[in-house]
């Protein structure tokens, strides 16, 4: 079908993505640095000089009440307005 492609929505990256990408890119910085001052980079010194981050789990995040509330609310209504659009469907075309 072609409206299945148009449907589905795009993979988004998680917090543990994101992290990997932004050390990833310090790192590259950190090598073209380096390498402008004409220095024999070492890997060592490369990793010592990244911050260090601890993993996150999904447990760790905090979310605010207030971001929940909305998201609970959005998913009970959309779920009341799809029954009650199948029951009026189910009635009326039996």
């Amino acid at each position: 079908m072609v409206l299945s492609g148009l449907l589905m929505s795009k993979k988004r990256k998680t917090r543990q993505e994101k992290i990997i990408a932004d050390l990833r890119k310090k790192l590259e910085a950190t090598k073209t640095r380096n390498r402008s001052n004409k220095g024999v980079i070492n890997s060592e010194s490369v990793i010592s000089t990244l911050p260090t981050t601890r993993p996150t789990t999904q447990d760790s995040i905090q979310y605010p009440t207030s971001y929940i509330k909305k998201n609970l609310t959005k998913t009970i209504t959309l779920a009341i307005l799809v029954i009650s659009l199948e029951l009026v469907i189910y009635f009326f075309t039996g």
